[in-house]
């Protein structure tokens, strides 16, 4: 009996470890989502990084048109995250829906690295600190 319970217990200290040592990596990855005016509406993307690595992008343009920007939206998504960069190559025809990704992008990545100093739409100056988290942002153009 006292077997089965050094057992249970080394099982269950084992487990316990691995949870923190998950919940310990996992806290390093910082999400952010931006939004800029595509050719038929606002186009979000949202980037998760982990230090320089950039681990998930989610581009959504629902209003774009499809077969162009709807196209750039699902190419684009593809090479950033293959690339590791914002700052892939815009679409053939695409150029304002490119374009939009291209800035929302950018605006995220500032929103990660904690690099914005004026809140939107408080009229004046404000001083950002981010924490590890999920933030939101959005931009007219």
């Amino acid at each position: 009996m006292k077997q089965l319970h050094k057992f249970l217990l080394c099982i269950s200290s084992a487990a316990l470890l691995t949870a923190c040592l998950l919940s310990t990596a996992m806290a390093d990855e910082v999400t952010a989502s931006a939004s800029a005016q595509g050719m038929g509406g606002q186009v979000t993307v949202t980037l998760t990084m982990d230090g320089d690595a950039i681990t998930a992008v989610e581009i959504e343009g629902p209003d774009e048109t499809p077969g162009i920007g709807a196209e750039a939206v699902i190419q684009m998504q593809a090479a950033m995250l293959e690339q590791q960069t914002i700052e892939v190559d815009s679409m053939t025809g695409a150029t304002i829906t490119s374009d939009a990704i291209h800035e929302a992008a950018a605006k995220a990545v500032e929103l990660i690295q904690g690099g914005g100093e004026e809140a939107e739409g408080a009229g004046e100056a404000a001083e950002l600190g981010f924490t590890a988290g999920t933030y939101s942002a959005t931009a007219e153009g």
